[in-house]
């Protein structure tokens, strides 16, 4: 004897699934994707402008940021300069919840190219003229960058260049 279908189940099971959906396709913020973007946009890196900074008389041991704290980006390169007098600079990286720290005593107008390892691990890399092959991308749900000066030798003006994406 054939069983009855139970549609009162399966449209219940669609139901659910339907949610689990819904809810796997939120941006990092919590909020539901726009319905006017599609999959194929929400998963995308788009290119931003590049973010050209500088912090004149910067306060020893303050922090200043260079990226606030933003959702779904990809860190291509971030280059930094101490013009003036050599300081040392401490980056100060935040990606999802975790915090890494670097510091490195920099000579005076030399730019720097800011690299995180796949160990989780900053180096500095010099010259830092322009991005290449070994430059190395990052990612994160949330990341937030800052930079300080630990020493107080001088004017020491801080420059950075970061070049990101965003989906």
């Amino acid at each position: 004897m054939p069983q009855a279908c139970n549609a009162g189940g399966i449209i219940n099971a669609i139901a659910a699934l339907l949610a689990d959906i819904k809810t796997y396709l939120t941006n990092g913020t919590g909020n539901p994707t726009p319905a006017n973007t599609s999959l194929y946009d929400a998963l995308t890196w788009k290119m931003q402008d590049p973010l050209h900074g500088s912090r004149v008389n910067p306060v020893q041991n303050t922090y200043y940021t260079i990226l606030v704290t933003t959702a779904n980006v990809r860190i291509d390169g971030l280059m930094i300069t101490v013009e003036t007098t050599g300081e040392d600079l401490q980056i100060l990286l935040t990606i999802d919840g975790q915090t890494i720290t670097k510091t490195l005593a920099c000579v005076a107008g030399t730019r720097y190219l800011v690299v995180l390892t796949a160990n989780q691990e900053i180096y500095y890399r010099l010259p830092a003229s322009s991005l290449n092959e070994d430059s190395k991308s990052w990612e994160g749900r949330s990341q937030q960058i800052q930079i300080r000066k630990t020493t107080a030798n001088g004017i020491g003006t801080i420059t950075w260049d970061l070049i990101y994406q965003t989906r």
